[in-house]
């Protein structure tokens, strides 16, 4: 919680509880549809969560989605003409979340990129409930795990297993039914990742930023081996680093 109590008092000392600003912090001290907001310890605790379980699930991701798009440079020229074509502005090298909102292949190329490379690829434990599951019946209070893992291989749902390939996701506008509810980086449920809406839009700036300002190139050394990942608590690569060049692009 230390870190949720700097934060917090940090945001307080520069901008007050009644900031107009507009972010997340903002609108939980102003609480909405009538009900006040939290406790101060509350939000502390909020914060905490945010920044730590936030944290490497969000720079392991990207560093796949980096790794995924220094193979495949012709889908980096793509994203730039895909900026182009949409007149995404970018401000000091950063576009507006807005403008990038609606970015069919951006989106593609994340849903992809989290579908191979999920972050958790454990099993967490979940107890299942009386009267049993969906699809099997368990004797109540029996603990389950399912790997995410496993459900984005599956080789009835997803045709091009281990292939970087977007433009299945575009094909199928968005996904086919079976692809969307396969697809889950996230977890599903109640006890889905809460911040996900979060890093979504992290990532999604961050590489917008970075595929508009440089071209992303493999450094030597790193290969399909070396990236093949260790199954701990989060998916580390193998070699424990990704080595990557980015070429500046002169405008």
């Amino acid at each position: 919680m230390g870190y949720g109590v700097t934060a917090f008092t940090r945001y307080l000392e520069l901008y007050g509880r009644n900031t107009q600003r507009e972010d997340l912090l903002s609108k939980l001290l102003i609480g909405e549809g009538g009900v006040g907001p939290p406790s101060d310890p509350d939000i502390c605790t909020q914060i905490g969560t945010f920044i730590i379980a936030g944290t490497d699930t969000t720079s392991i991701s990207l560093t796949f989605f980096l790794w995924e798009l220094a193979k495949h440079p012709e889908i980096q020229s793509r994203m730039r003409e895909e900026f182009r074509v949409n007149q995404v502005k970018f401000i000091d090298g950063v576009p507006h979340s807005k403008d990038i909102a609606g970015l069919k292949l951006l989106d593609a190329v994340l849903f992809k990129s989290l579908r191979l490379h999920p972050s958790h690829q454990i099993a967490f434990p979940r107890v299942s409930p009386k009267g049993g599951g969906f699809i099997l019946t368990f004797v109540f209070w029996t603990t389950l795990g399912i790997q995410n893992y496993d459900i984005h291989y599956h080789p009835h749902v997803f045709a091009s297993l281990g292939e970087f390939r977007p433009d299945r996701w575009l094909d199928t506008n968005g996904g086919t039914p079976a692809m969307r509810e396969a697809y889950i980086p996230w977890f599903q449920g109640s006890r889905a990742c809460v911040g996900r809406h979060l890093a979504t839009i992290e990532m999604k700036l961050l590489v917008a930023s970075i595929v508009h300002g440089y071209y992303i190139k493999l450094a030597e050394g790193i290969t399909e081996e070396s990236m093949m990942t260790l199954n701990r608590f989060v998916a580390l690569p193998r070699v424990l680093k990704c080595d990557l060049f980015f070429d500046k692009i002169e405008v």
